[in-house]
């Protein structure tokens, strides 16, 4: 069984999984059969790649559509998106194989190893608080009248 698989039956169980660093959390615990227990022993490392994975997908799909909304073309919004998603899962110590899944990434390490690098360098773009794309290193402060 691979740890999506796994992943996917014990929510259809109705557990929750939450990846909190290196540790997952099931509820409710109570319920898990021995056997469930040993499965989620044996597939951690994959399990909280899958969860970790799912994360940052969405963050990557929301930093995308934010920038496409705020007016940048189709690929430079998902290349921004996809450096900043690189760079979070850094920032995170996150996996590599979970930045692999979440961006569908072959050419990514599929490893366990955190994530000690930006993978696609820095984003050139980021979000205001209101949302609105400017350029990284662009600092502009509208002149007010005395």
């Amino acid at each position: 069984m691979h740890a999506a698989d796994l992943l996917a039956d014990l929510r259809a169980a109705g557990f929750d999984l939450l990846p909190d660093g290196d540790l997952l959390i099931v509820s409710p615990a109570s319920r898990l059969t021995p056997a469930q227990r040993e499965a989620i022993r044996a597939h951690k490392p994959g399990l909280l790649a899958c969860l970790w994975g799912e994360m940052l997908r969405e963050h990557f799909e929301e930093r995308a559509a934010a920038l496409k909304r705020g007016g940048l073309p189709r690929e430079e919004a998902e290349a921004n998106a996809r450096a900043s998603t690189g760079l979070l899962a850094r920032n995170l110590g996150l996996p590599w194989a979970a930045l692999r899944l979440a961006l569908s990434d072959p050419a990514l390490p599929d490893s366990p190893d955190p994530v000690d690098r930006p993978p696609y360098g820095l984003p050139a773009w980021c979000l205001t608080p209101d949302h609105k794309p400017v350029q990284q290193g662009v600092f502009h402060v509208p002149k007010r009248s005395l």
